[in-house]
């Protein structure tokens, strides 16, 4: 059996997304990193069923005014997230922001229904960014 993967999944980097929406205020010069894996399964019924998990961290230059945005930085990567699924060939069913640190988008690509949840966490000048997304075959 042919296990389904969207095209946006397959091509998803947490790190790349991060660098990609070029935000001001982001170092990247700092530690950072990533780590992250895909796991699946097919289900009794033949459904595949599919999680992503992934993280980075990255630093914040020290600014005069206002500092980091965190509100407008998951907002840009919001639309940078939609814009990837959409050119995939995916196309969204639902995007919001569940609180002020995190937010999700499900979406559908063929015969496959997936879903995204970024979170951000804080911890001094460091944030890490964290991806849990699933996809499952639908018949």
């Amino acid at each position: 059996m042919k296990v389904l993967l969207s095209r946006f999944l397959s091509r998803f980097s947490l790190d790349q997304s991060l660098k990609a929406t070029a935000y001001e205020g982001i170092d990247y010069s700092g530690p950072g990193g990533g780590i992250g894996g895909t796991a699946g399964g097919i289900g009794h019924d033949g459904r595949v069923d599919l999680h992503h998990g992934s993280a980075t961290t990255f630093s914040i230059l020290e600014q005069e005014e206002g500092g980091f945005d965190e509100s407008d930085f998951l907002k840009v990567l919001r639309a940078d997230l939609g814009r990837d699924i959409q050119e995939s060939g995916g196309e969204i069913i639902e995007s919001e922001g569940s609180s002020a640190d995190e937010f999700h988008t499900k979406y559908k690509e063929g015969k496959i229904e997936g879903h995204i949840r970024i979170s951000l966490s804080r911890r001094g000048k460091y944030y890490t960014l964290a991806a849990d997304a699933a996809e499952r075959s639908v018949q």
